[in-house]
């Protein structure tokens, strides 16, 4: 009868040990594959196990990537991402977490690793509805891989390529897009990068890439309207962006710094985030404060939201 007994308990022990590796399974699923539609999604969200719903209004979010750059813009169920970052899972997660369902264009700022190195990934995991990124190849065999692998996989989804141009303009769904590529041809592919300017909800935010100084003065030459609430500083705040000139344009209220914890590059800059100080904006950090969100407000004012 003992061993009968211990039998029993062993058996039910291995169920439940079962049972929780199929919810546990179960639950990550959710988070990496995209969303299925049917009643039962609802059923996970009132027990608080499913990704959060669209934002209610306009939102900015600077995704913490580590070294790299990633920024989500949302305006409904309409969804911009712009660059990836190099770590496609730990993105796939937070825009889970997110909410996001779908995304409309899927943007990459010049090719490199740090910027593109996720694209694959999202494109796989998400419906996407255009893929916007440079012609040009690059030059360093790792950036190079990455960006083949993103040509594949685009080829591979069915995911149509765009070539942004410079002056070119893109409007979705309450989300409006502005191109600038200063200098296309430069010798340093940095200076390549496409400089985003997007409105939405009354509010602008300018996304520079990698763009450096060289870039900055060709953009500003052209007398371009740059002026935006939000900045992504440009190269993750390397001492070679962010001129006076080119902040005094723009004029910021919030400078966003994407940039790795304790990173061998030295980013940001101390002089680089003195001329942010003295051009009166608000210096976050992604190494210091993780992934940072705005709303745009009914006014068109921004308001950095955080979340539990």
């Amino acid at each position: 009868m003992q061993a009968d007994a211990q039998g029993s308990t062993k058996k039910k022990q291995a169920v439940v040990v079962i049972a929780s590796a199929l919810l546990a399974l179960l639950l990550a699923l959710l988070y990496i594959f995209p969303r299925p539609t049917g009643s039962w999604p609802a059923i996970f969200s009132a027990l608080g196990l499913w990704p959060r719903e669209a934002p209610a209004c306009p939102t900015v979010t600077f995704v913490d990537v580590g070294q790299g750059d990633c920024t989500l813009l949302r305006n409904g169920e309409h969804t911009v991402l712009i660059d990836t970052g190099t770590d496609g899972y730990s993105l796939l997660r937070t825009l889970r977490r997110e909410g996001v369902g779908q995304i409309d264009a899927l943007i990459a700022t010049h090719p490199h690793a740090d910027h593109i190195g996720g694209m694959d990934l999202i494109m796989e995991a998400f419906a996407v509805g255009r893929l916007y990124v440079s012609d040009m190849p690059p030059a360093d065999e790792t950036d190079a891989q990455c960006y083949g692998r993103m040509l594949e996989a685009a080829a591979a989804q069915k995911v149509e390529i765009s070539h942004p141009k410079d002056g070119g303009i893109l409007d979705i769904g309450g989300i409006h897009l502005e191109f600038f590529a200063p200098l296309p041809a430069a010798p340093d592919e940095n200076e390549r990068s496409l400089f985003v300017r997007a409105q939405l909800g009354g509010a602008s935010v300018l996304v520079t890439g990698d763009a450096g100084v060289d870039a900055e003065t060709a953009l500003l030459s052209r007398q371009e309207n740059m002026e935006a609430a939000i900045l992504k500083v440009g190269h993750h705040g390397s001492s070679n962006s962010s001129s006076p000139a080119f902040l005094r344009a723009v004029a910021p209220d919030y400078a966003v710094i994407s940039v790795g914890v304790d990173n061998a590059y030295g980013h940001p800059d101390a002089g680089t985030l003195t001329r942010l100080q003295n051009a009166g904006a608000a210096v976050l950090r992604t190494d210091v404060l993780g992934t940072i969100r705005f709303s745009v407000l009914e006014d068109g004012s921004v308001q950095r939201t955080v979340r539990e």
